[in-house]
């Protein structure tokens, strides 16, 4: 029995704060307390109390209520959804009296009346006047009529344990039982065939034989205000019920007459995002795995309302733009505007609090958030957008998101939202899965990875959704020991994906977990910049020359990218010195450099990018493939036709480069033999080991090396000029627009003939 002596220990052992005589434990912005000095017992404010004799130590059963309260706050049951002692009026076929605990649901209708007993003889004595119609519970049940469920409660604490004895009467129908009465001529008594607390005694005792339960209310996998449910936790999720997700969402979006699918799908990303985060926490260990309740579900109607789910998804949400993003989120919620007045006001109601609090419910609900699937600016809006947003919760809710292993179908499934939901703009198109695999391929990795000791370092500077950085982690499992996990996750580790665009980069990350490749980093920023973002404290970067693979689809013609570089930033770029218009579009050349600047010596690359990279005759083109000729070791051209990227008709090509290795390079190294041929060269006077360059070069147009000679020393012969070749040249010249505008010059005019010539 709990009593005034073994109540100290019994608060002690509940991890209640010891403060002289008084015990107290936070629920949140909650507290309920002891004062022993005084004998009194303190719940919450917002607590209902009808019956001011629970609120003392005069009666040991008090402390039964008290400890049953505990239990159901300690549960996640609000401080507003319970009431003591509320008192029932008496009359004809009705026991007045008072209950001891009455629970209401989310709506706040009357779920669960509790009667509390001392242990022992009492609750004994109690439960059988129960099962006889002694006693009023159902009395009580009768005139709250919405009351599910009846529960006759003890509790004892003896050799310092707290051991509760309880037992749990369902006033719901059984529905399956009311289908085996149908079309029969004699039915039997339900519940809801009840009209006085005497029907519904016969529905208990006659229809369902007394049926009772000890369990369903206080368990770990039990629902708070869902009883004899359990709780929905990660062990319960399965990566099986997936077919025809996207035509499920389809229709959702349909049935509600949304319009904008691509907002649709940001949203829908969104969430993913929640679910992933949730599903991160319910895993940490095995326990958590099987008693940690999700948050990312809707637990019904008795159980759950639109505001807190709405909270619970922000929580998430602003969760994992911190851990996964490094983005902050600002988020508040009620409780931070409650704290203060509770703090300041303890006494009873505080009319400001309530009025500023639904102000504020007004503000943060009835507006636009990260999961409005309409625009939303009053509160009719609000519910229209909370009931699709249901539909969709309910949809993905049961389905596992994230996992050890690759989930190749839910992979594929996210590859149809991405190709169906996003607008495809700014010179940035999606590199489809068959190109990605076909270039992954060709790199020949797995020769890369097994002459690396290390992981390779691995980047894709314009990852959009992160098809490359996913794919690339999944072609290399095959030449590494997958068995090894952590070995595995060394690997992921090392890949790099860098995205500008917020929502991309949140995509990339999302798609990382769909197929379980929780470590591919993704840094959120302008790779033409710095790479490097700090998330949580860490600062994720990418130095230049420390890549060994770079794999990317960079886009391409974006008006004014110049614009959005600080001037610093531009000094980094050789190719900047050819731009004289900082709303240039060639975005592509840069990142041909950026490229050059980031992959360390024998570095190998696969670079998208359009097919006038190779011939437009700009100077910002001309000088990103002099930027190719000087740093890299051309492998291969591929050329993709117009058709490959339906959002966008231009040809590409895929750039297969090896990054040079030797210092001086071998660029510097022919610029500065180059120069020296076009001095005098004598016989025996060679300075460089590359006159055979020359020879090679004149057996090639079919010109003596004598007679070329004459050409370099820059007192061309009269057999060389008489070559057909050079006749052409001559012809050229002479008709170019430069010469012709120079030949109608007075001071031109005026020369000789040997100036002129």
């Amino acid at each position: 029995m709990i009593n005034s002596d073994s109540f100290k220990l019994l608060l002690l052992s509940l991890n209640f704060t010891q403060n002289d005589s008084h015990y107290s434990k936070k629920f949140g912005n909650s507290e309920l307390a002891a004062d022993f000095e005084n004998e009194k017992l303190i719940y919450p404010d917002t607590l209902i109390i009808s019956n001011l004799t629970t609120s003392n130590f005069s009666s040991n059963e008090n402390f039964v209520v008290f400890e049953c309260v505990h239990r159901l706050l300690e549960k996640g049951y609000a401080p507003e959804s319970i009431e003591l002692g509320p008192q029932f009026p008496s009359g004809r076929d009705m026991s007045g009296g008072r209950a001891d605990i009455l629970v209401s649901d989310r709506q706040g209708n009357s779920l669960l009346i509790i009667e509390c007993k001392t242990a022992g003889k009492e609750f004994e004595e109690a439960w059988l006047k129960t099962k006889e119609k002694i006693y009023q519970l159902f009395s009580y049940a009768h005139q709250k009529k919405s009351t599910k469920f009846l529960c006759l409660y003890a509790s004892n604490f003896e050799n310092e344990t707290l051991n509760v004895n309880h037992y749990v009467i369902d006033l719901n129908d059984d529905e399956d039982e009311i289908k085996k009465d149908a079309g029969k001529n004699q039915k039997r008594f339900f519940y809801k065939d009840a009209t006085d607390a005497n029907g519904l005694f016969k529905a208990w005792s006659e229809t369902y034989g007394r049926n009772y339960q000890q369990n369903g209310i206080f368990e770990n996998d039990a629902q708070i205000y869902n009883i004899g449910k359990k709780k929905l936790t990660f062990s319960h999720l399965n990566d099986t019920e997936m077919a025809d997700k996207f035509n499920k969402f389809a229709e959702i979006l349909r049935t509600h007459n949304v319009s904008s699918k691509e907002s649709a799908f940001d949203k829908l990303i969104n969430l993913f995002l929640c679910k992933i985060v949730d599903e991160k926490n319910s895993q940490k260990t095995e326990k958590d795995k099987n008693e940690k309740e999700l948050e990312f579900y809707w637990k019904g109607i008795y159980a759950d309302n639109h505001f807190d789910l709405i909270d619970r998804l922000q929580r998430l949400y602003q969760q994992g733009m911190d851990e996964f993003l490094g983005e902050t989120i600002t988020l508040i919620d009620r409780t931070a505007i409650s704290k203060p007045f509770d703090d300041y006001f303890k006494q009873g109601t505080n009319a400001v609090r309530d009025a500023i609090l639904d102000l504020f419910k007004q503000q943060k609900y009835f507006t636009n958030s990260d999961f409005g699937f309409i625009d939303v600016h009053n509160e009719k809006l609000f519910y229209q957008n909370v009931t699709i947003l249901l539909d969709v919760i309910e949809l993905w809710q049961r389905v596992r998101l994230t996992g050890d292993t690759q989930n190749q179908f839910l992979g594929n499934m996210f590859e149809l939202f991405l190709d169906k939901g996003f607008k495809q703009s700014e010179g940035q198109f999606f590199t489809p899965i068959p190109i990605c695999r076909f270039i992954l391929h060709a790199l020949r990795l797995e020769q890369t990875i097994k002459n690396n000791p290390m992981p390779p370092k691995v980047i894709d500077y314009a990852c959009g959704c992160g098809h490359f950085l996913t794919e690339y982690a999944s072609e290399i499992k095959a030449f590494i020991d997958s068995s090894d996990e952590n070995e595995l996750k060394k690997y992921y580790s090392a890949i790099y994906g860098v995205e500008k665009e917020y929502r991309l980069s949140k995509v990339a990350k999302i798609s990382a977990f769909m197929y379980g490749q929780d470590e591919i980093n993704v840094i959120y920023c302008d790779v033409l910049n710095a790479i490097k973002q700090d998330i949580r404290g860490k600062t994720i970067k990418v130095e230049n020359e420390t890549c060994d693979i770079l794999v990317a689809n960079p886009p391409f013609a974006v008006d004014g990218f110049l614009t959005t570089l600080s001037p610093e930033t531009r000094g980094n770029y050789d190719l900047t010195q050819t731009i004289s218009d900082t709303k240039n579009g060639n975005i592509q050349c840069f990142f041909i450099e950026r490229a050059k600047q980031l992959l360390k010596p024998n570095g190998i690359a696969a670079i998208i990018v359009p097919s006038s990279v190779l011939s437009n005759s700009d100077k910002t083109h001309i000088g990103s493939r002099e930027i190719l000729l000087k740093h890299f070791d051309v492998v291969a051209f591929v050329q993709l036709e117009n058709r490959t990227f339906d959002a966008t008709g231009t040809t590409t090509v895929v750039l297969f480069l090896r990054r040079k290795d030797k210092n001086p390079t071998a660029a510097s190294q022919y610029f500065n033999s180059v120069n020296d041929w076009f001095s005098p060269i004598k016989d025996g006077d060679e300075i460089y080991n590359d006159r055979h360059f020359i020879e090679r070069y004149c057996d090639h147009i079919n010109i003596p090396f004598e007679q070329y000679q004459s050409l370099l020393n820059g007192e061309p012969s009269a057999q060389l000029l008489a070559h057909e070749m050079f006749v052409d040249y001559r012809k050229d010249f002479d008709n170019s627009t430069d010469i012709t505008k120079l030949r109608a010059q007075k001071f031109f005019k005026d020369f000789t003939s040997e100036q002129k010539k």
